[in-house]
């Protein structure tokens, strides 16, 4: 009589049932993963902010001082886009603009010197009224009366002419100075914003690689919070002794309390 064949499926099986683990095989493997995982965490040691106790307190004030910078890019990027404009609205430099007014109200001034007049007196008077009547008077130093003598205008106004000439030079290199100033600036707190941002990432990450390890390692958890308590303590414990006088020293003040206050610092 031929025995009963068997199907492929329920080979299958059989065969899946000789590999299956029992539950000891299968406790064994959960902890070869778990201790793999465990393994492949790095220590707090070497990770970014793995030795700081307080985080959330770390993460508040990245944020906050990312959120500063980025507000103070902003402003010194409008401030920026401001100067510009301004010097590009009047289609030449501050300076250079301040110099073509000037120089045009001189060439006018100069103008009446070469005028024939009734008299010299009154040319010069009127040539100097033209400086001193405008908006640049103070500037060129035109505030006063005429100099009595025709020359003595006439020198004036050459001087006037030079004075203009270098005001308008700083007036330029003031500009570029101040956008400068302001891009620099600019710069500054965007890298700062960039920086704290970055700050607040690698900090968040830290939380989330610590709640991961308080679920799945709770062990380790505890490991590592009683690594940064102790490296906490021994930071103070060495900052104390660095404060504390020396032995014979401390002696001495007990017994001479008076002389210890006005020693002053060491």
């Amino acid at each position: 009589m031929r025995a009963p064949s068997l199907n492929t499926s329920h080979l299958e099986a059989l065969e899946r049932k000789r590999f299956q683990l029992n539950d000891e095989q299968k406790h064994q493997l959960g902890r070869m993963r778990e201790e793999r995982e465990r393994l492949a965490i790095p220590s707090w040691k070497r990770r970014p902010y793995g030795d700081v106790e307080d985080l959330a307190q770390r993460l508040e004030d990245a944020v906050r001082e990312a959120g500063r910078a980025a507000t103070a890019a902003d402003t010194e990027a409008q401030r920026l886009a401001e100067l510009t404009a301004q010097e590009r609205g009047s289609g030449q430099p501050r300076g250079q603009a301040y110099a073509a007014e000037t120089n045009r109200l001189l060439d006018r001034a100069e103008a009446l010197m070469v005028t024939p007049r009734a008299g010299l007196g009154n040319v010069g008077a009127a040539a100097w009224d033209v400086v001193r009547s405008s908006g640049f008077a103070a500037a060129l130093g035109a505030l006063q009366d005429a100099p009595e003598e025709i020359e003595n205008i006439a020198m004036r106004l050459a001087e006037m002419r030079i004075r203009a000439s270098r005001l308008a030079h700083d007036m330029d290199k003031q500009t570029r100075e101040e956008l400068a100033l302001v891009h620099g600036q600019l710069v500054r707190e965007r890298e700062a914003a960039q920086t704290y941002q970055g700050i607040a990432r690698d900090i968040a990450a830290e939380m989330a690689l610590r709640d991961k390890i308080a679920q799945r390692h709770p062990s380790l958890h505890d490991e590592e919070t009683d690594g940064r308590r102790k490296l906490r303590q021994g930071k103070k414990t060495r900052s104390g002794m660095k404060t504390a006088p020396p032995e014979g020293q401390a002696m001495a003040d007990e017994q001479n309390p008076h002389q210890a206050l006005h020693r002053g610092p060491r």
